[in-house]
């Protein structure tokens, strides 16, 4: 894992402006370059094309003005003028800020999880969100009730929580928690949650009792947990990882809470059906809810 290059999008909301610390503090850590952009939506996507309107006339004036606004924006959050700021055009946001990070070749992108509203908010979740399956690098993301850090103040991520489901998404997001944990002189919590049976599965193993079943599983996932860990017994993590039973983002967060995490680490899949979007997922359910900021790494 190497931080090079990182992007903030902003929206100048007091949510952004908080992931704008955070993302100003991994620069400074990482020495890594800092791009901060706010996004002109040039086009509105109407609910039904016989309300559509007008394209937004992107006059020099108007980028002039909404640049002189970013870098006040950046310097008032941060305290100094740090790394660069851009406004750029895009029909929606989410693409500006996806193709930007692809043209930069970022290596994290640090966003807050409210503001960005909008039509495609309405409809397919919040920019984030999309952000997030659409990214080709890991994406940070810092809620509102994160604990704030003061303008060129380090970023402490020493409580680690890791959930993995042992796809390939997630062992790349236990080695980003992994490599910071590391770096802070931190610890990873690796947890493994056993959500419900399926019918199928309950069909299946009828013939087991259940506290008898249940344990098994509980077995079978601590032993892929293990696997799953890297070789050496370093202080970054908790000797044996932790198996839970419960809904999968409710016991999460649960977890975070319990340890006071600093970070959630999560993987996730990209989608690329509209029911998806809408259905939501773990990932998106954890980053709704939770009270730290939530990595969210992709295979």
């Amino acid at each position: 894992m190497r931080i090079t290059k990182i992007l903030c999008p902003v929206d100048q909301s007091e949510c952004s402006g908080k992931a704008l610390r955070y993302a100003a503090a991994l620069a400074a850590s990482h020495g890594a370059s800092l791009d901060v952009i706010t996004v002109i939506i040039t086009v509105i996507p109407p609910p039904v094309p016989e309300l559509a309107m007008m394209p937004i006339v992107v006059t020099p004036e108007l980028l002039g003005a909404s640049d002189e606004a970013l870098r006040e924006f950046t310097k008032r959050t941060c305290g100094a003028t740090q790394g660069t700021s851009k406004v750029i055009e895009a029909p929606v946001p989410v693409a500006g800020i996806v193709g930007y990070a692809r043209d930069i070749n970022a290596d994290l992108v640090v966003m807050g999880t409210h503001g960005w509203r909008g039509f495609d908010r309405l409809m397919f979740g919040s920019t984030t969100e999309q952000v997030l399956h659409q990214a080709v690098c890991p994406v940070l993301t810092v809620p509102p009730t994160a604990r704030d850090i003061a303008p060129g103040a380090e970023v402490r991520l020493k409580r680690i929580l890791c959930a993995a489901d042992f796809s390939p998404a997630s062992v790349r997001a236990l080695e980003w928690s992994r490599e910071l944990a590391q770096e802070q002189q931190g610890r990873v919590t690796l947890l493994h949650v056993l959500e419900m049976l399926t019918a199928e599965e309950a069909h299946t193993v009828a013939h087991y009792q259940v506290a008898e079943y249940v344990g098994m599983r509980q077995q079978d996932a601590r032993e892929e947990l293990k696997a799953l860990l890297p070789r050496d017994t370093g202080p970054w993590r908790d000797p044996c990882g932790r198996v839970e039973i419960g809904p999968a983002d409710k016991t999460i967060l649960r977890v975070a809470r319990e340890m006071d995490a600093d970070l959630i680490a999560l993987g996730a899949e990209g989608h690329t059906t509209v029911a998806s979007m809408l259905l939501g997922s773990t990932t998106h359910a954890v980053i709704r809810r939770a009270t730290c900021p939530v990595l969210t790494v992709r295979a």
